[in-house]
């Protein structure tokens, strides 16, 4: 299924018109950050790649490019493990366009399930957090199960504080229980 927000029930989660609205709108407003909080299969991940895929792809000599690049949170944590510790030539020649210098060039960001990554010393992403926020020119989407309160506690007050300045991100948060996929699809 193409995650586009034609295919989003809105209903199915209590998820306000104006959010929605907001979220469809994002790519082309001034505003820097998404936060899209709430439970397991509430639509979170959809709504992030119906943004990704709204903002399309780029050709250049190279190939064609997504705008956005989609990371899970493992894949953010070990990129930026990686990274931290001097190893970021590797992902370069093997996979340029996950490396950490093509992914803070890019449009936009995306970070599924942020706080769900496999560690428990979160430095690493911690890092890569502060760095994205401070020095990058993309847009960056979270998608999490935990409350920007949270996220604040886990990743310390300084990056909270950065990302949820109120004016330059967008909070989204879900109060549906129900999950989606855990109902079959159905509704």
């Amino acid at each position: 299924m193409a995650h586009l927000f034609e295919n989003f029930d809105i209903k199915f989660n209590n998820l306000p018109e104006s959010d929605f609205e907001a979220m469809k709108n994002f790519v082309h407003s001034d505003l820097k950050h998404l936060y899209i909080s709430g439970g397991t299969g509430t639509g979170k991940t959809h709504l992030a790649k119906a943004i990704a895929n709204q903002a399309g792809k780029y050709t250049d000599n190279f190939g064609t490019y997504w705008h956005y690049k989609f990371l899970e949170a493992d894949e953010f944590y070990f990129l930026m493990q990686d990274y931290v510790h001097g190893w970021k030539k590797i992902n370069e020649d093997l996979l340029p366009e996950y490396s950490y210098k093509t992914i803070k060039r890019s449009t936009g960001i995306v970070i599924d399930d942020i706080g769900t990554e496999m560690t428990s010393e979160p430095e690493a992403v911690e890092y890569g957090l502060r760095d994205l926020i401070t020095k990058s020119v993309a847009k960056i989407i979270l998608t999490a199960n935990m409350t920007a309160e949270s996220f604040k506690k886990r990743y310390g007050s300084k990056i909270g504080s950065r990302f949820f300045d109120k004016r330059i991100c967008l909070q989204v948060e879900f109060d549906g229980k129900k999950d989606y996929r855990m109902l079959g699809g159905k509704k």
